[in-house]
């Protein structure tokens, strides 16, 4: 969910769905007890409006850290298959100079070398 869809329901105070991620429901709250100080008074509009640049950096800040990770994990699991596929290639060549080949791709695949043959 975006940072202003968020913001919006905090304001008119509307409930997240169930299914919303913490770092959303957090921003929510945030928010939600922001609206609530300029509701009662208890905290001024430029106060109000620099609180809610450093909430919306801190959410962006989380989702991309979120999003990396979840990339990452991605890439590392695509990199094991493709390890233990050529791992098994390896196991099952018949020939030295054929399990050679293998070990170099392996190594060519999860260094990114194209230089070694």
């Amino acid at each position: 969910m975006e940072f202003k869809d968020i913001a919006k329901r905090a304001q008119e105070r509307t409930a997240m769905p169930s299914s919303s991620a913490l770092a959303e429901l957090t921003c929510y709250t945030a928010m939600q007890h922001l609206y609530e100080m300029l509701r009662t008074g208890a905290m001024s509009m430029d106060t109000a409006k620099k609180q809610v640049k450093e909430i919306k950096a801190k959410f962006k800040e989380v989702c991309y850290n979120e999003t990396y990770y979840a990339n990452a994990v991605k890439k590392q699991t695509e990199v094991i298959k493709m390890s233990e596929e050529l791992r098994n290639q390896i196991r099952k060549a018949q020939t030295d100079e054929a399990k050679l080949q293998y070990a170099l791709e392996l190594i060519r695949q999860l260094t990114g070398d194209v230089t070694i043959k």
